[in-house]
């Protein structure tokens, strides 16, 4: 088992490294190109900041991967892995309603206070609305292709 603490720490610093690379690599890009790149790596070069000082102070010595943890972890990886490949397949937007339907309702399926119909709406409700908003976002605003269907003819 590794300690809560020990993994913040690192996970922190592995943080602050990617949103240093981030800022370094726009450095030579046009003010157009490097808006969204910067600005998403000065949001995580914040807060990975605020992880890490964070980490530091915490003196939680909690431990992660408990057995329940380990399967849920594989479960989710194996399942992006499926998601990028379904991605290929249907495209960007049935991909993703599909994923984050499945995921949000897989972890928290067992809530008591929720029966399983609420809680597969919910998931169904809240994928729809991030996969249309993240697919409108993308498309009109920052006009940046997403993959569809290799059935559907360019």
């Amino acid at each position: 088992m590794i300690q809560k603490s020990k993994i913040d720490l690192l996970s922190s610093c592995l943080l602050l490294l990617l949103a240093s690379i981030i800022l370094w690599e726009t450095r030579g890009l046009s003010e157009v190109s490097y808006i969204f790149p910067r600005t998403v790596g000065i949001i995580l070069l914040l807060l990975s900041s605020v992880y890490f000082v964070k980490s530091l102070v915490s003196k939680d010595t909690r431990q992660y991967f408990t057995h329940m943890d380990r399967r849920k972890i594989i479960l989710i990886a194996l399942s992006m892995a499926g998601y990028v490949l379904f991605i290929v397949i249907a495209g960007f937007w049935p991909a993703s309603i599909l994923y984050i339907t499945v995921t949000a309702w897989y972890l928290q399926r067992d809530e008591p206070l929720k029966s399983r119909r609420r809680v597969f709406t919910q998931s169904l409700s809240v994928a729809f609305i991030f996969s249309t908003a993240f697919y409108l976002l993308f498309r009109y605003v920052f006009f940046v292709p997403l993959p569809v269907s290799i059935f559907v003819s360019s």
